[in-house]
């Protein structure tokens, strides 16, 4: 929805100067980006009529675009994954027309279109079977890591870069180098941006054993995200401070704070999250029934982790 605003105020500032132009603003981009028809069928017309035009840069950017809207509305992996080839397919080819002749009123532009490049290959990765994702995966990490490395990036790009390169090195168990981007990042952000690098750092200083120096993170990311976290975001840095508190002993803590998720009136599967939590340090602690009532609280819920919650029941000792 980012990428789509950003479109929406660059063209908003161009007019019609010559017969490219006058073909281009024949619909609005509104009615490129939303499928319309007729919209469609005449901007593709430009590749031939104009084929030397920057607006053919305009062109295939919003034709993936209009690919990976079309990708998040479909329920069958296969067909998503099918648009967010073509995607990529017109992301690149707008990419290499810019290349060729580097039209200097449209760097931020692509910046923000490599972005999105590099997200459609890690959302193919998501739903991937283990080899086609490390391929997927692997590409989408080097399209962020060039990102990162460029020096005059739009801040809004900067700072998703910043979120999303750490962000998905820490899931592949990659910490070191994300531990060293989130470190030199910190430096440089303010406000909600610098609590999620903060709760990153904590949640590679907690996989490194080293409970105090992430419960510091997770005090800085509170603070820093003051009013600014989401209901997800708040369970998860709470879930995050209980398992740290636990770490180092404090067991009454770690319960108060998941204590806190559970009984937060946000809809959210961290709560059963909790629940299970709850229920393990009840029964490493000896106290069988609280443990049994808390899983016992899980069946009652329903849904997919009440299977889980009867079996654990049943392995009681």
């Amino acid at each position: 929805m980012f990428f789509f605003c950003i479109f929406f105020a660059f063209f908003a500032n161009l007019d019609a100067f010559d017969d490219d132009e006058s073909f281009f603003s024949r619909y609005t981009v509104r009615e490129y980006l939303l499928s319309e028809p007729a919209a469609a069928s005449h901007l593709r017309q430009i590749f031939h009529k104009f084929p030397n035009s920057k607006r053919c840069i305009d062109a295939h950017l919003i034709f993936a675009l209009r690919a990976k809207r079309e990708a998040h509305t479909l329920f069958d992996p296969a067909a998503r994954e099918e648009k967010l080839k073509e995607a990529i397919f017109d992301f690149e080819t707008a990419f290499d027309f810019y290349d060729e002749r580097q039209f200097l009123d449209y760097e931020n532009l692509i910046a923000h279109a490599k972005l999105e490049h590099a997200k459609s290959f890690l959302e193919i990765a998501q739903e991937s079977s283990p080899i086609k994702k490390s391929i997927y995966f692997e590409s989408g990490m080097e399209f962020l890591r060039r990102l990162y490395t460029e020096s005059q990036l739009p801040e809004a790009v900067m700072h998703q870069v910043l979120y999303l390169l750490p962000y998905h090195l820490v899931n592949e168990g990659k910490i070191d180098e994300a531990e060293k981007i989130l470190t030199a990042a910190a430096l440089k952000q303010e406000g909600k941006e610098l609590a999620k690098s903060c709760f990153l750092l904590g949640q590679i200083a907690l996989e490194k054993k080293r409970p105090n120096e992430a419960l510091t993170y997770y005090a800085l990311a509170q603070s820093h995200g003051k009013g600014e976290l989401s209901p997800s975001e708040q369970l998860k840095l709470w879930i995050s401070q209980s398992k740290a508190e636990y770490q180092i002993g404090n067991v009454r803590a770690a319960m108060r704070l998941l204590s806190q998720v559970v009984n937060c009136p946000t809809a959210s599967s961290l709560r059963i999250e909790a629940m299970f939590m709850r229920a393990e340090i009840y029964r490493f602690q000896g106290r069988v029934d609280l443990a049994k009532s808390q899983l016992e609280s899980i069946v009652r819920i329903g849904g997919k982790s009440a299977k889980r919650a009867a079996q654990l029941i049943d392995n009681i000792d």
